[in-house]
């Protein structure tokens, strides 16, 4: 894998009880980045269960890379197709309950 290397990374961890939020954000310095990192989570558990165990989690996560080098990722990752040039820059958002994946989330739309 072609390595990355984050800088001015920001990190914020806020746990309060049962609920517990995340935030990582990295600005991205490498041949398959182009843009910076965006990954937050927000989940909770029931309470008096094991926190440390994802069969208990009901969440979100969000994560986001900025521009990614399609040839770059073609070395690495086996595509259907040939790959000459581009970038793609992506966004994913996952709901998840009781560590599964709960469906697809839809993101507000912009106005």
């Amino acid at each position: 894998m072609p390595e990355v290397a984050f800088k001015r990374l920001q990190l914020a961890i806020e746990n309060d009880g049962t609920r517990h939020r995340l935030a990582l954000k990295a600005s991205a310095d490498g041949d398959l980045l182009h843009g910076p990192l965006d990954f937050r989570t927000d989940f909770r558990h029931e309470p008096f269960t094991a926190m440390g165990a994802p069969a208990n989690w009901t969440g979100r996560l969000y994560l986001s890379t900025g521009p990614v080098d399609l040839p770059t990722l073609a070395r690495y990752v086996k595509l259907p197709f040939t790959m000459y040039g581009g970038r793609v820059d992506n966004r994913i958002w996952l709901d998840f309950a009781r560590g599964q994946c709960a469906g697809n989330y839809r993101p507000p739309r912009a106005s």
